[in-house]
């Protein structure tokens, strides 16, 4: 499953606040939030229970 959970995420990457889009992605290893650039490259990744979207009800 993949799932957009924000357009416009905030994120503080190398100490600094950029603006990226946030993906939710369900594998079978678990849920991973994944932030990418406008040209679709990933930045960041982190476990979905450590990211700012951890208390988002999922359908």
């Amino acid at each position: 499953m993949v799932k957009v959970l924000d357009e416009h995420a905030n994120v503080k990457v190398d100490g600094k606040w950029i603006t990226l889009k946030a993906v939710l992605v369900a594998k079978r290893g678990g849920k991973t939030v994944l932030y990418l650039d406008s040209e679709g490259n990933e930045i960041l990744k982190e476990p979905l229970c450590r990211s700012q979207f951890k208390d988002l009800k999922l359908d």
